[in-house]
Parts: C-alpha cells; sequence; structure tokens
C-alpha cells in the first residue's frame, strides 16, 4: 500500500494524512475556545440558580424545617396541605382584589419599576456629574454662562 504524498510550499513532501489531521485538530480546538470561555459563567449559572432550584423542590417533598439537619420524605402531603387549607388562600383573594382594578395595577407597576431603577440611575447621573473637570465649569462662567445655562 503506497500513501500519496504532497509538495510543500519549500519543495518537501508529507504525508497528506498527516496535513489533514493537523487541520482538524485546529478546527477542534477552534470551536472548542467559546466553550472553555463559557465555562466559569454555566458553572455560576448551575451553582446559584439551577442547583438552589433543584433542592427547593426536593425540599417540598420533606418535612424539613430549614434548620435541623434532620429530615423525613412526605411525598405529597405537603401540596395535599397546602390546597386544602382554606386559610392560605386569602392571599389570593388579596391579590385578586388589586388585580380588579386596572388603573391601580398600572400606577403600582410604574411605582415598582421607578422605585425598582431610582438607584441605580441615580448613581450614574451622579458619577457623570462628578466626572466633569472643573476646568470646564471654569471655562463656562468665562464665556457668561449662569448656573441653569
Amino acid at each position: 500500500m503506497t500513501s500519496t504524498l504532497r509538495r510543500g510550499a519549500a519543495g518537501g513532501t508529507r504525508p497528506r494524512d498527516a496535513a489533514r489531521h493537523s487541520r482538524s485538530r485546529r478546527d477542534w480546538r477552534q470551536g472548542l475556545a467559546p466553550w472553555l470561555f463559557l465555562l466559569v459563567p454555566l458553572a455560576l449559572l448551575v451553582t446559584f440558580s439551577y442547583v438552589p432550584i433543584i433542592n427547593m423542590v426536593v425540599y417540598s417533598f420533606t418535612d424539613w424545617d430549614g434548620v435541623s439537619p434532620d429530615y423525613t420524605f412526605t411525598g405529597l402531603e405537603n401540596y395535599a396541605e397546602i390546597f386544602t387549607r382554606p386559610e392560605l388562600f386569602k392571599v389570593f383573594v388579596a391579590s385578586a382584589y388589586y388585580l380588579g382594578a386596572a388603573v391601580l395595577v398600572n400606577f403600582s407597576l410604574a411605582g415598582v419599576s421607578v422605585w425598582r431603577f431610582f438607584g441605580l440611575n441615580f448613581v450614574l447621573f451622579l458619577g457623570a456629574i462628578q466626572s466633569i473637570p472643573p476646568e470646564l465649569y471654569e471655562a463656562a462662567e468665562l464665556d457668561g454662562a449662569g448656573r441653569w445655562q
């Protein structure tokens, strides 16, 4: 069996299989690079998002009180208790009352949105104002600009 040889740029020869092998190895490494960059964020996502959700579902089938190291499996008893106790549904009645008034819901959602982003916007705006060099204020004053110009 003979192997096919290929002429290189320097006039030398090398087997065609070796060139194909080095090209496939390089392609494999280039395909791996994005996954290596995503490794840390994906690990953090799994650690702080998915693992707690899985733990929450597992704990919902036990009688664990959140403090003691001991717990026993109760199955669907916790869910049966939640859906059969009428005093637990008072929360849903209160929520339905507030959701019934569309104007109240719109105002509360707008208020929550403003409150949620107010701190971040305030800090960004304050940082931008404080980063203005004093020379610009002095130049504006020399040009005749007042406090509101």
